[in-house]
């Protein structure tokens, strides 16, 4: 069983960490706006949710390449389960997603509207769908199709005047995570898995750490500075326009050099991370399970003070409710472990489903 890569956990814990201050920030702000707050929230908002998906992406890329090396091939029974699991954690996924936020909105809002939204576990749950075909794919492919749903994009936001039937099913949800402008990050995830795993990961393959910053790492920092450079060129007010083509571009330059940033910390050794690692380590591996209770916790809290509370005491409030979320994920994981991890009963339950529908189906085949 490999290690743990300790710059996946930091990127994702901060992510979540962001996310939480992020959600506060909206929902205390009630329907107030400052640009230079926005400006602020906008140029670390690449890893935020877009930042979650790239690692999502990235962790599955990493866990296929490891299943397939004890999967004997693809007409096994093995491969069979093992896709389906895919599937069905996918399944769980979205209907987590559409009663967390879908449903939670219909009946908050009085609006079958908002039976279709493109929250981040809806998301989450169609970048698994489709990238399955794509898992195998070459690194040319990838990026060509991630160009390709960049493009789709924005060519269909523009076509649909951000109106009728094809806007609501692709864009419903705007200011969240649609798909076509999302999945381009969950590709590049499983780009850069794909570079880890064979230069890094597997022994056949591995090259050694300066070899892999020379080769891989440095370029991509430079690729994807480059990219947040030509943007700020180009229209340096698209950063404050959420999920324009030009921002979610600019996204995916500041994912590729904060993870790589981190990458080289890590295998360099010129940083241990040891203590401060263990404080994102926590929020990643709970990942799921935050993201849920953050925001039922935050409800209970803004219904015991006033909008204008959280406004005055913002940021108090915030590092409050981190380090609390934090002593509670110590406890649990040192008390509990994995059994008060969500993405882990979600899991044990799609295992459960699928092995009790391959039982059925192979008694059918009996019969």
């Amino acid at each position: 069983m490999q290690k743990r890569l300790k710059s996946i956990d930091i990127f994702r814990g901060f992510d979540i960490a962001f996310m939480i201050f992020l959600h506060m920030s909206i929902w205390g702000r009630k329907f107030g706006s400052n640009i230079y707050f926005d400006l602020i929230v906008n140029l670390i908002d690449g890893i935020g949710a877009e930042g979650f998906v790239f690692i999502s992406g990235l962790s599955l890329c990493l866990s296929y390449r490891n299943q397939m090396l004890t999967i004997p091939g693809k007409k096994s029974l093995e491969y069979k389960k093992f896709r389906l699991m895919h599937f069905m954690r996918a399944f769980l996924l979205f209907f987590l997603g559409f009663i967390q936020y879908n449903l939670l909105l219909t009946i908050t809002w009085g609006s079958l509207e908002y039976l279709w939204v493109w929250n981040i576990f809806q998301t989450l749950a169609f970048c698994m769908w489709m990238i399955w075909p794509l898992l195998k794919a070459n690194k040319i492919i990838k990026i060509g199709s991630a160009i390709i749903f960049l493009g789709l994009y924005q060519l269909l936001l523009m076509l649909t005047n951000q109106n009728g039937p094809i806007y609501y099913i692709l864009y419903n949800g705007f200011l969240f995570s649609p798909i076509l402008g999302y999945f381009p990050f969950f590709i590049f995830g499983t780009l850069m898995g794909d570079i880890i795993y064979e230069n890094v990961l597997q022994e056949e393959t591995m090259i050694s750490n300066r070899a892999f910053f020379k080769k891989f790492s440095i370029p991509l920092l430079i690729l994807g500075g480059l990219t947040i450079v030509i943007i700020f060129s180009i229209d340096w007010e698209c950063v404050l326009e959420g999920n324009s083509i030009c921002w979610l571009i600019y996204s995916c330059g500041i994912q590729f050099v904060v993870f790589n940033i981190l990458f080289m910390a890590e295998k360099s050794h010129y940083f241990e991370f040891k203590r401060d690692y263990r404080f994102f380590f926590y929020f990643s591996y709970y990942s799921l399970t935050v993201f849920v209770v953050h925001s039922v916790v935050f409800s209970y809290l803004i219904g015991l003070v006033s909008y204008e509370f959280f406004l005055f005491k913002y940021f108090i409030s915030y590092f409050a409710l981190i380090i609390g979320f934090f002593i509670v994920l110590k406890f649990a994981y040192k008390k509990y472990g994995k059994k008060v991890s969500l993405k882990y009963w979600m899991s044990q339950l799609a295992r459960y489903l699928v092995l009790k529908f391959m039982k059925e189906q192979s008694i059918i085949i009996e019969d």
